[in-house]
């Protein structure tokens, strides 16, 4: 087992910069996750670490050997890619054996490992088959056997769920993470889907245009985006925005836009901030549709209710207000409301973020 350092790592592509300055330290035994739009240099990340792509600048260290300029084979790493790729002329045992036997180990000591990846996944009783008599599922599990037959130090992950079907992802997104827990292997997963990375990752890293915004665990990603890209990127349905200005009234600062008028209970020092333009942040289950109970601090809009999604535990209700849009996640058994009609909406202050307009970076700030 190791941890992986990156240090100052970056990959330009004829001109073009795939990653910026790339600085991370991942712990021995942590589950990482990158996650980010395509596009976004989270696979080619990945391939620098696996040795399948050179950095233009920077190094890598798995343990305490610089691994830069080493090739993939000597780097004590397996990865599992979104196509799994097994050898269709072989049937499992032999699928999980080949790279094991590539590497002239002893026939006594191939079996063992074989048999111990095969218990651990379950697929003891799929040896004898072929892959086109498997199920997507199964050949996931296949060649995440394929992986931990070498006992590597670490494991690499580039979207191994993605061609599975949705109820099956699910299931196997949280079979990884026991998987994980129980190997204690260094894992790096990249994945665009924020749900996988909220429900997997050890920590997370969201990353745009090859640059990363922000180093967290779910927990603080959720509730504490750097930026306006992580609060609108994480978080389903993602964050809700208002745009407006901040002013200062009786000692207090208030956010102000047509129509809108909410009091944040904080004096913000504007000459300090040196900006007015902001963007008010707040997510939809911090919405309320009915007046909260007296230990909320809550800020009353008075909206229009345009749309209810019914998803059965919950429903999701779009809100207008003079031209910008609301969302409210109620849970099931809140008090019905109507599509048309004016509706009351309760901004909990406590919940409540702000960020630069021209940067869209957060503003430290906390309502009361």
């Amino acid at each position: 087992m190791a941890g992986v350092k990156l240090e100052g790592v970056a990959k330009h592509f004829k001109g073009a910069v795939a990653v910026a300055e790339f600085n991370l330290d991942i712990k021995d035994g942590e589950f990482l996750v990158l996650v980010g739009p395509s596009g976004c240099g989270k696979s080619t990340t990945l391939r620098m670490v696996a040795g399948l792509e050179e950095p233009t600048y920077g190094r890598i260290m798995i343990g305490n050997k610089d691994v830069t300029k080493l090739e993939p084979k000597d780097r004590d790493i397996a990865m599992v890619f979104q196509d799994y790729a097994l050898y269709p002329h072989m049937n499992v045992y032999h699928n999980l054996a080949f790279g094991l036997k590539l590497r002239k180990m002893p026939k006594n000591e191939i079996e063992e490992r074989v048999k111990m990846a095969a218990e651990i996944l379950s697929i003891s009783h799929l040896l004898e088959r072929y892959p086109r008599q498997l199920s997507g599922g199964q050949r996931q599990r296949v060649a995440l056997g394929r992986a931990i037959v070498r006992n590597p130090q670490v494991f690499l992950m580039d979207e191994p769920l993605s061609n599975l079907d949705a109820k099956l992802r699910v299931q196997m997104r949280a079979e990884l993470v026991k998987l994980q827990r129980r190997l204690k292997t260094t894992t790096i997963y990249v994945t665009h889907d924020q749900t996988e990375a909220m429900t997997m990752g050890d920590r997370i890293v969201v990353m745009k245009d090859g640059h990363i915004q922000q180093v967290g665990t779910p927990e603080e990603i959720y509730h504490e985006p750097a930026n306006l890209f992580v609060a609108d990127f994480v978080g389903s349905p993602s964050m809700n925005f208002l745009e407006g200005e901040l002013c200062t009234e009786e000692g207090c600062t208030w956010f102000k836009a047509q129509g809108i008028r909410v009091n944040l209970r904080n004096n913000l020092n504007l000459a300090e901030l040196n900006e007015n333009k902001v963007v008010l942040g707040i997510r939809p289950e911090d919405v309320y549709l009915h007046r909260p109970f007296q230990d909320k601090v809550c800020e009353e809009l008075l909206c229009q209710t345009e749309l209810i999604e019914d998803l059965g535990s919950e429903k999701i209700v779009f809100l207008k207000i003079e031209g910008q849009e609301l969302q409210a996640r109620l849970r099931d058994g809140a008090a019905p409301v109507t599509v048309g009609g004016n509706t009351p909406a309760y901004l909990n202050l406590n919940k409540v973020h702000l960020f630069r307009k021209s940067t869209g970076k957060k503003i430290l700030f906390r309502g009361r």
